[in-house]
């Protein structure tokens, strides 16, 4: 009898279960192919915001922001945002062309900030890498003024 009690679950637990339940119902809704595109550039995602935060922590030259912190976290809710209608878009149209791409330009988007904000972390880039993202950051600054 006790193990029987023991598998009831508390009311938290069925809390986070119905919370997990409809996060991965809206999910599937939001995202309905299933090819790893959205799961790794999520990943991608965590992966360039934890990296960004700890280069602004260790670096002298930059700071912990919590202003610049929404607006990066709020550009990657915009960016999935966009990434799922894409992938609606592509499933009305038959174009799956249309999602690959939405998906794929924004993972290499992401990749090339994880480069960066690891070469800020001190982690070891290589140079020519290095060279590149100092070309793409020249270019950002005079698309901005």
């Amino acid at each position: 009898m006790e193990l029987i009690k023991e598998m009831i679950p508390t009311a938290t637990e069925r809390i986070w279960a119905t919370c997990g339940a409809v996060v991965g119902s809206l999910m599937s809704y939001v995202f309905p192919i299933r090819d790893g595109y959205v799961e790794i550039l999520l990943w991608a995602m965590v992966i360039d915001y934890l990296l960004g935060w700890f280069a602004a922590y260790v670096n002298p030259g930059l700071k912990l922001d919590s202003k610049r912190g929404t607006i990066g976290m709020t550009k990657k809710v915009l960016i999935l945002a966009l990434v799922a209608f894409s992938m609606k878009l592509a499933l009305f149209l038959d174009m799956r062309i249309i999602y690959t791409a939405t998906a794929s330009g924004y993972l290499a988007i992401e990749c090339l900030s994880i480069i960066e904000n690891a070469g800020k972390a001190g982690m070891p880039v290589p140079d020519k890498l290095k060279a590149s993202l100092a070309q793409l950051a020249e270019e950002k600054m005079h698309i901005k003024k």
